[in-house]
């Protein structure tokens, strides 16, 4: 049995193979060790694309700026139950509050929140004034719904006093960047009272996104670079001081609706 099974396992390799015993005294070549990698193919016609990308952040917001006069330019600070504030709503239909359309988004411009305006909507950032006998440069990222600079507008003005001439501010161009984003920009003559930055949404639908405001104080006495006010703007100026002159004041701020809801919620868990 034995010999016929060591008879059988030759012959299942076939009349037409043979056998070659190896050889232990030569080491197979390495291949990796002294051939070179293969290039890559890379082919043309293939469409490329990223599969992701990678931005970093800041997320105190635009430190470069360390002489804003504005408290809170680009929104990193403003809480829901803060005591301070950095923009207020503007618009005549709504009291003046704290603005709250304040959310973290990838698309801000400059740290990790940005604001966004709907149509019909005003908001102002309240800042200080700048040093006896300077000059403001203001400036504003804005990102509109419909990809015209011109859907969203900006003013410097002052916050309490008719008493420093208002500025309106524009993009250099008209035209937004490659991100969509406009940046609105002027400077105006030396100023005396608190300065605020005014924004107003111009759209019929959508919304705006509006981050890194910077208001700052210019050494010497530069010429007004920017445009006046027309004069139905210079009416509704007007009303929006009157208004935030009385939520200026020193007072005791009022809660917030969600610092009105948070302490209720408090109560019933309790």
């Amino acid at each position: 049995m034995l010999l016929a099974l060591a008879w059988a396992l030759p012959a299942a390799c076939g009349a037409d193979e043979s056998l070659t015993p190896a050889n232990p005294s030569v080491a197979a070549p390495d291949a990796g060790a002294t051939a070179p990698l293969p290039a890559p193919v890379l082919d043309a016609s293939l469409p490329t694309k990223a599969k992701r990308s990678v931005s970093t952040r800041n997320p105190f917001g635009n430190v470069a700026v360390t002489d804003n006069l504005l408290w809170d330019g680009d929104f990193e600070w403003s809480s829901a139950f803060a005591q301070q504030y950095g923009w207020v709503n503007a618009t005549i239909v709504v009291t003046y509050s704290a603005f709250d359309q304040i959310r973290p988004d990838s698309a801000c411009r400059s740290g990790l929140k940005c604001g966004f305006m709907t149509q019909s909507q005003r908001i102002a950032a309240v800042g200080v004034a700048p040093a006896a006998g300077q000059s403001v440069a203001a400036s504003v990222w804005v990102k509109p719904p419909g990809g015209a600079c011109s859907e969203v507008g900006a003013t410097l003005i002052s916050c309490d006093y008719d008493v420093d001439a208002d500025v309106e501010l524009a993009d250099a161009d008209g035209l937004p960047d490659a991100s969509g984003w406009c940046h609105l920009e002027a400077v105006g003559g030396p100023r005396e009272r608190a300065t605020c930055l005014y924004v107003e949404s111009r759209f019929d639908e959508g919304e705006a996104l509006v981050d890194d405001a910077v208001v700052r104080g210019v050494s010497g006495s530069l010429a007004n670079k920017g445009s006046a006010p027309s004069a139905s703007a210079r009416a509704e100026l007007g009303r929006t001081r009157a208004r935030l002159r009385e939520r200026l004041r020193p007072a005791p701020a009022a809660p917030t609706p969600v610092r009105v809801a948070f302490e209720a919620w408090m109560q019933r868990a309790r």
